[in-house]
């Protein structure tokens, strides 16, 4: 059923630009957005001589820079190309008329200031990619940004393995538990370059289990220096936030 896939991207194309022009200017008036997209099409059955609207969906997801859009897009192509796809080998004797209408759901995301520890998903501690520091304050960035920066003296997710981070970080100004919006005032403050990339859970129906895919970037530096730090922000069940340092964002 490639032409079903087909047409979902021809349909995509056509609207790209005007979609793209709607996130960007969501984005400057939000931080970060939670998006998804769901695509009607008007179908007919010949065996029973009806017509009816069938729609594919996306799942939400988090978008915080202009320069990922077109990613999210792609995705979304995909998703519901797939979706069309499945639909029409179903045998359900559904033909394709045409699409009717795209519609996008936006709505503004504001990611709590992150605060202290919380477990990492046993999935992501398997990966062996992440040092998650086990801080009992506010400053779960801070500490993580200095595990970036310093080999540990003893285990790595120990406070007490690396210097405390007010002798080698410049946080003056800056209120902790630290939010997104301040991260850019922190990496001029230390001329260090952050991006900070988010989990989130879905549901895998291949494997039958839930799984976690790493999205983002929900801060995306301006221009990456010499010293460039990856942070993972993961969240709890209550909604608490927490940062975590990637060590190796290839796995």
């Amino acid at each position: 059923m490639e032409e079903m896939i087909l047409n979902v991207k021809n349909y995509f194309i056509k609207l790209e630009q005007k979609i793209l022009r709607i996130f960007e200017d969501q984005l400057r008036k939000h931080t970060c957005l939670k998006i998804n997209m769901e695509l009607f099409g008007y179908y007919y059955n010949p065996s029973t001589d009806n017509h009816d609207v069938k729609s594919f969906n996306t799942p939400f997801k988090v978008i915080c820079n202009s320069s990922a859009t077109k990613d999210l897009i792609e995705e979304f192509v995909t998703v519901i190309g797939d979706k069309a796809d499945e639909f029409a080998e179903k045998d359900s004797g559904w033909i394709l008329l045409n699409f009717i209408h795209l519609e996008i759901n936006i709505n503004k995301f504001n990611p709590l200031r992150a605060s202290s520890f919380i477990e990492l998903p046993p999935e992501i501690v398997r990966r062996q990619a992440v040092v998650n520091i086990r801080n009992n304050d506010d400053y779960c960035f801070a500490w993580s940004i200095v595990a970036a920066l310093h080999t540990p003296t003893g285990v790595d997710f120990v406070t007490s393995s690396y210097p405390h981070y007010s002798t080698v970080l410049n946080t003056a100004g800056i209120n902790f538990p630290i939010s997104l919006k301040d991260i850019k005032k922190f990496e001029n403050q230390n001329n260090i370059s952050i991006n900070v990339y988010g989990l989130e859970k879905y549901y895998n129906k291949i494997s039958n289990n839930e799984e976690y895919e790493v999205i983002g970037p929900l801060h995306f530096t301006n221009a990456k220096k010499n010293i460039h730090v990856n942070l993972l922000l993961i969240n709890d069940d209550d909604g608490n936030l927490h940062y975590c340092y990637i060590s190796d964002l290839s796995n």
